[in-house]
């Protein structure tokens, strides 16, 4: 009987060390949806979303087309009629996950796909990711930018890792919004593809269901030794 308890109480440590990885796919599978906003997208309009729709928006009709999806690639422009240093174009998503999953870590690939006019043209690339309460309130748990974009980003792109602070909150649904800014005065553009979107986390075993298996395995090796 002492090994049975003593079995069962090593047993009972494991759920916690054998929380999983979990990657969820959050990259684009069709066209989304895209038009004209001088306000680009808020925190505010990423809750209105259903979830997993990717949505782009630019600030100016001289800047149509500048933000589209595919399956598995946003692509994210910026050209020289964007305003400086605020606006731009933007790419918003909303997405959950299962209540015991918590997120960790966002990442992506991002590329410089092509640039056009001055070679002088600087602009920048930004991803905020948001956890959303049940109210649609948002509190910003990860943040990215990339300054200078044209000279710190090649065709052969980089990887990002975004660690996200999630403190001990938990939150009824996530968001993140893409942004493509002008910070220089020179006239141009430049093209990125964002591909390899994933959200990575804890699927942490919830205790009544380790208590319940636990409970059974005594009750089956009880009936064992009695045997």
């Amino acid at each position: 009987m002492k090994k049975t308890l003593y079995l069962i109480g090593c047993l009972a440590l494991l759920p916690a060390a054998e929380a999983s990885t979990v990657l969820m796919d959050l990259s684009p599978v069709d066209s989304g949806t895209t038009g004209l906003n001088a306000n680009g997208i808020t925190p505010a309009d990423v809750w209105g979303y259903d979830l997993m729709s990717w949505h782009g928006v630019w600030e100016k009709s001289a800047l149509a087309n500048q933000v589209a999806f595919s399956a598995g690639a946003v692509s994210l422009q910026v050209g020289g009629a964007a305003s400086q240093n605020t606006g731009g174009n933007f790419a918003g998503l909303k997405f959950s996950l299962a209540p015991a999953a918590a997120p960790s870590a966002l990442s992506f690939d991002i590329a410089k796909s092509s640039t056009w006019g001055s070679a002088q043209f600087e602009c920048t690339y930004t991803c905020d990711i948001y956890g959303f309460a049940a109210d649609g309130s948002s509190t910003v748990i990860g943040t990215w930018s990339l300054a200078d974009a044209v000279d710190n980003l090649s065709s052969d792109g980089i990887h990002v890792s975004i660690d996200l602070n999630m403190g001990d909150a938990s939150y009824d649904s996530y968001g993140l919004i893409f942004n493509a800014y002008k910070s220089g005065s020179q006239s141009g553009g430049m093209a990125a593809s964002i591909t390899n979107l994933q959200i990575s986390g804890e699927m942490v075993p919830e205790p009544a269901t380790a208590s319940l298996g636990l409970i059974g395995l005594a009750a089956m090796l009880m009936r064992r030794r009695r045997g």
